[in-house]
């Protein structure tokens, strides 16, 4: 099913008709192995981070909200590994990795507007 999943993906990134953005786990790399000219960013924060966003907005504990996190990139870590020889550590695909621990959806969205604005000067 990924498999099936991600070559639907990359498909409808490289057609005529793709959208002007794509969010993926895997966007980035697919835009990197297929040579497609777009911006590339990966939004990333830690774990504890991740699990405070988690908790906010699911509810729970933080402790289980953690947990549930870590198996998680634990898990599509190797996955991708395995199907694909990806390793979500590297980012060398990525134009602009974005640390995102202390800054909301708005700054994000600055930083990365402020990138593309420049690009079109």
């Amino acid at each position: 099913m990924d498999r099936h999943l991600d070559e639907l993906l990359q498909k409808r990134m490289s057609s005529p008709e793709s959208p002007e953005i794509v969010e993926s786990r895997l966007s980035g790399w697919w835009a990197h192995k297929n040579d497609l000219e777009c911006l590339r960013v990966w939004v990333s924060v830690s774990d504890k981070e991740r699990a405070r966003r988690i908790q906010k907005r699911e509810g729970g504990e933080f402790s289980d909200c953690l947990q549930r996190s870590q198996q998680r990139q634990e898990d599509d870590m190797e996955r991708y590994s395995s199907l694909y020889g990806i390793d979500l550590d590297d980012m060398s695909p990525y134009h602009l990795v974005i640390d995102a621990d202390s800054k909301d959806e708005s700054e994000v969205f600055n930083e990365v507007d402020a990138i593309l604005e420049r690009s079109i000067e």
